[in-house]
């Protein structure tokens, strides 16, 4: 697959913070898809979340997030930067899918933050990574 061309723009500038965003949006759209078959209005490969399965998406989030956050942490030994964090998320304008795309494109391209991201995860909540994503 042609990086470049696939996703229609340049190639990622090397930022950490880009590489766990990825993780982050790939992993909790992937868990959204567990709860329902319903799809976004705008997005078929969204996952459009209603009632109970509302506040399910938003514990395991939020779970993710606070994990990250701390991961970021201890993976750059640095504080974490909410500014980089928001930048990464808004410079990259990924539908649902596109996040899910480039996250299996790293890992197949044994990108050694992306896995190392996804063995301390797994390693931390003993989750294989075949049931989730």
């Amino acid at each position: 697959m042609d990086f470049k061309q696939f996703y229609n723009q340049n190639i990622i500038e090397p930022d950490i913070y880009f590489k766990f965003v990825c993780f982050y949006n790939a992993k909790t759209e992937l868990y959204d898809r567990t709860l329902t078959d319903m799809r976004g209005p705008h997005d078929n490969t969204e996952a459009y979340i209603v009632g109970q399965n509302r506040v399910y998406s938003n514990c395991f989030a939020k779970r993710l997030y606070d994990w990250t956050v701390n991961y970021i942490r201890f993976y750059t030994n640095q504080s974490f930067s909410k500014e980089r964090w928001n930048r990464s998320q808004k410079s990259f304008h990924y539908s649902a899918q596109g996040w899910i795309d480039m996250f299996n494109y790293l890992k197949k391209e044994n990108d050694k933050i992306i896995i190392d991201i996804v063995k301390s995860w797994e390693e931390k909540y003993e989750i294989s990574e075949k049931a989730v994503l």
